[in-house]
């Protein structure tokens, strides 16, 4: 099963040869044909295509497009986009692959800036070969192109902005069908034009932020959970209500400012948002989905030792990477540097890091007693994030509460700059009784440098499911124990 995507809207009229029917529900008038590989078709559970069953299907597109339309317009706000034919809007169903479907830009509507469009849809005639099969295929793919139609007829966009119509799109599937998550491809990595290795933003975070080059503006939809979560998804349709003003950058960060937040403020927040995802993540405080959402891509550890070092790299305009550090003799910590130019957010800009056991009012002084500084051309266009432990803190297991639904594992986070040579874990009920005794394995935190995670399946002895309740653990890290509680919730 291949994994799709959205081909980039078409900014020419489709060509498409004369179907064999022709069918309106509500507001969208549907092309298809009935017999011959194009015919829509329901899948049977083993994904297979039922004979006969396209007006199934087509019934099926029109009380789907209907939903999309009714959630974007009605419930969320957006303006209904003007149509190529005044009260129908045209959705041609024929086999797309490899794509889940494509927008295609029409006339252009008026003179206004930046200038709108008629469009029309085309979608998958049965959505056999993609990640999401079947309906759920034809769902996310109405909610993305539909989003693409408003985009096109009620607000228009400014030449380089395609990047931001497709990470919002995006976006508006798991808004629209939050259970089907057919962005999850996108952010843990499809592979690159031509056999490179995967592209998506864990791996990239380096890339500028309005990169478009088929992949990368897809992972970034997470930008847009982190917007909704973080102030209200009401500021994606308030950016596109601005883009009259200014790029997306601007319209954003406009918008941004009615939230007294800045578009720099937020993407500061967002690069350290994307340190918190993993099977661990916190998904009260961050990404609601984080835990399904693979770790961000660091740079290798690099030791500091006195009385000085620096980092020489480059990195794109509106992006960001992250290094660990290890500091010899003493606590180790992250950097995060981050480019936020948005008034060119092109190209590519170098970068030196300096740290030093000692510095001038140049330097920023950090709780471990270093001191450190950006060499850059145009400072106020850059800016770094250091997390700086002032002790190791205590082993913490995590996620607290546990739930077998959420999670596989409970994890003991064990901050160490060595290795332990041993952990054994006991788990007793709050009664005292013994559930649990062993060792267990260690992995590295991969999203942590300098962590080492201990994994516990939550299991008794018997390989027995712990019920619900709260237990007494004691950690046992090469001899020093570590107690504290957690609970199970069934």
């Amino acid at each position: 099963m291949e994994p799709g995507t959205h081909q980039a809207f078409m900014a020419t009229p489709f060509v498409q040869t004369a179907l064999q029917a022709e069918r309106t529900i509500g507001v969208f008038r549907f092309h298809y044909d009935t017999t011959g590989s194009n015919a829509p078709a329901m899948l049977d559970p083993l994904g297979n295509r039922i004979p006969g069953t396209h007006e199934v299907f087509v019934d099926s597109a029109g009380s789907i497009f209907s939903e999309v339309y009714d959630v974007q317009t009605s419930e969320l706000g957006y303006i209904s986009p003007i149509q190529p034919d005044p009260g129908l809007y045209d959705v041609t169903i024929s086999n797309a692959s490899p794509y889940y479907g494509w927008t295609t830009r029409g006339t252009r509507i008026g003179m206004s800036t930046p200038a709108r469009y008629t469009s029309t849809i085309v979608v998958d005639q049965d959505f056999r070969e993609f990640a999401s099969r079947g309906l759920d295929g034809l769902r996310v793919t109405a909610a993305h192109e539909f989003f693409h139609a408003v985009q096109f007829g009620s607000y228009g966009y400014w030449a380089g902005d395609e990047y931001f119509m497709e990470i919002t799109s995006t976006w508006m599937e798991d808004v629209v069908y939050d259970d089907i998550n057919d962005y999850y491809q996108y952010i843990r990595g499809l592979p690159g034009p031509g056999g490179y290795p995967p592209r998506g933003h864990f791996v990239h975070p380096d890339s500028s932020f309005p990169t478009s080059d088929g992949l990368l503006e897809y992972s970034r939809s997470i930008f847009g959970k982190f917007i909704e979560k973080k102030y209200s998804r009401d500021v994606i349709r308030r950016t596109w209500e601005l883009m009259p003003g200014g790029v997306a950058v601007h319209a954003l960060n406009s918008a941004l400012n009615e939230w007294e937040s800045s578009f720099r403020e937020a993407f500061l927040q967002w690069a350290v948002w994307n340190t918190k995802t993993g099977p661990d993540a916190d998904t009260s405080a961050f990404y609601t989905e984080g835990r399904e959402y693979p770790r961000i891509v660091t740079a290798p550890v690099m030791d500091y030792t006195p009385p000085s070092r620096s980092i020489s790299d480059e990195i794109g305009a509106l992006s960001v990477f992250y290094y660990p550090v290890n500091i010899v003799g003493s606590t180790p910590m992250s950097v995060i540097v981050a480019n936020i130019n948005e008034t060119a957010p092109r190209g590519i800009h170098s970068f030196v890091y300096e740290m030093a056991d000692a510095g001038d009012e140049s330097y920023k002084s950090l709780a471990n007693g270093l001191f450190v500084r950006l060499d850059v051309s145009d400072p106020s266009n850059w800016s770094t994030l250091e997390t700086v432990p002032s002790v190791i803190a205590a082993v913490t297991p995590a996620p607290n509460p546990f739930t077998f639904d959420d999670s596989h594992a409970l994890n003991f986070h064990i901050p160490a700059t060595a290795r332990p040579a041993s952990v054994s874990l006991t788990v007793l009920r709050i009664g005292m009784d013994r559930v649990f005794q062993g060792p267990l394995s260690l992995r590295d935190d991969l999203s942590t440098p300098f962590v080492q995670i201990a994994e516990w399946d939550v299991h008794d002895g018997f390989s027995r499911p712990l019920s619900s309740g709260i237990y007494i653990y004691i950690l046992t890290v090469d001899g020093a124990e570590h107690t504290g509680k957690f609970s199970v919730v069934r």
